[in-house]
């Protein structure tokens, strides 16, 4: 954690809300803030929650932005566990 500034996890799905995501980006960056995005997954549902976890604990807060889109999940998630209920990356963040 970089103690010099706060650093912020953003969390929303980018197909659509990828803009709104950018603005708040560039918002945290005028207020002096550090803005952390997830970009990239891990191909696998339990290294994407242990990654997630550990990326926002480390984090000093969370902005999480809810829209109509459903985002990308682990390929995995849908076979691992059949009678398990279905997660995109963004609802692992939240």
């Amino acid at each position: 954690m970089n103690h010099s500034r706060p650093e912020i996890f953003i969390s929303a799905a980018t197909s659509d809300l990828g803009s709104c995501r950018q603005l708040i980006k560039e918002a945290l960056l005028t207020l002096h803030y550090a803005p952390v995005e997830q970009t990239n997954f891990p191909p696998d549902a339990k290294r994407v929650q242990e990654k997630l976890r550990e990326k926002i604990a480390a984090r000093h807060a969370v902005i999480h932005v809810a829209g109509v889109a459903y985002g990308t999940e682990p390929v995995e998630s849908q076979t691992d566990k059949p009678d398990a209920p279905r997660r995109s990356f963004t609802q692992m963040e939240y």
